[in-house]
């Protein structure tokens, strides 16, 4: 791809996503969170699957990888969305999608960590103006830090919280692409999160009863 399409397909699944929690939001608290992640990477695994399934054959996977898929998984699909749909139930839509802007940060600098990539000073501008729209979001404005915001503080944190997770994700599949193709990344890390959110919806069910799923809800 050229540097142009590339940026295009970013900002595209930057909009895809920052569109997901306001649906997100819209669904619960019926289902709940967990329910609903539960829901959403089965859909996923199964419209993955079968393109996972095509190109298994140039998949050369081993034992020795399996580790690194697996903290990519927990990453990307189990901790960051168990933090962010907690979050996002306990705050807005709007705060959720303001504070998406912050991944970038994170991703930057933990790329400039981890992989050690350049960093000059538009770059560090960039991190600095991101943090203070972070702070002016978690604190409502230039005030002075509190511990009184109540739910809304705790779930920003949350979010931020999933960022940062969403970040490392974003970091190490970057680094695994000179070793496993974009799909294998993706799709192994949705179906694998099923592991966890499978199993974690049953429980919640048994315990609570099915959620009342309205055809809103569902679409």
């Amino acid at each position: 791809w050229t540097p142009r399409r590339a940026l295009i397909a970013l900002v595209l699944v930057n909009l895809l996503w920052a569109g997901s929690y306001t649906a997100a939001k819209e669904s619960m608290p019926v289902p709940s969170p967990v329910e609903l992640n539960g829901l959403r990477f089965t859909i996923a695994g199964l419209i993955l699957l079968p393109f996972l399934w095509r190109g298994r054959r140039g998949l050369h996977l081993s034992r020795a990888d399996l580790p690194r898929l697996a903290v990519l998984c927990c990453c990307g699909f189990v901790l960051n969305k168990a933090a962010e749909f907690i979050g996002l139930n306990l705050t807005t839509a709007s705060d959720t999608a303001l504070l998406i802007a912050g991944e970038s940060m994170w991703t930057a600098l933990l790329g400039w960590l981890i992989l050690h990539e350049a960093m000059g000073r538009s770059s560090v501008g960039g991190l600095i103006v991101g943090a203070i729209g972070v702070y002016i979001v978690l604190e409502r404005g230039l005030n002075v830090p509190s511990l009184g915001s109540g739910r809304h503080l705790l779930g920003d944190g949350l979010v931020v919280l999933a960022l940062l997770f969403e970040a490392y994700y974003t970091v190490l599949g970057k680094s695994s692409l000179d070793r496993y193709p974009g799909l294998l990344i993706t799709a192994g890390s949705v179906l694998g999160s099923l592991v966890v959110w499978m199993p974690a919806a049953a429980i919640n069910v048994a315990v609570a009863g099915l959620p009342h799923m309205t055809a809103t809800t569902w679409i």
